[in-house]
């Protein structure tokens, strides 16, 4: 091995496996769209945490936004593949 084919091995740039970051991006925007839709819904089951926080107009209000965070998620890892 020759000291030009060495060096041109350090600069090489190591690839990064792209489409597993964008999946990976997609599956958690999915659950974090879940959980915003557990807040918005949550007043209609009977749970004990509807016992020990009572749902309310906040509750609806982060869902949404929370679904917002999740939909750009899924954004960013469609965009990525």
């Amino acid at each position: 091995m020759n000291v030009e084919s060495k060096e041109n091995m350090e600069t090489k740039p190591v690839k990064k496996p792209i489409a597993l970051k964008g999946l990976l991006h997609i599956i958690i925007g999915f659950l974090i769209i879940l959980l915003g839709l557990f807040l918005m819904v949550r007043s209609h089951f009977d749970l004990p945490l509807n016992l020990t926080y009572k749902p309310d107009i906040y509750d609806q209000i982060f869902g949404i936004l929370i679904m917002l965070y999740g939909g750009f998620r899924i954004y960013r890892g469609i965009k990525k593949k």
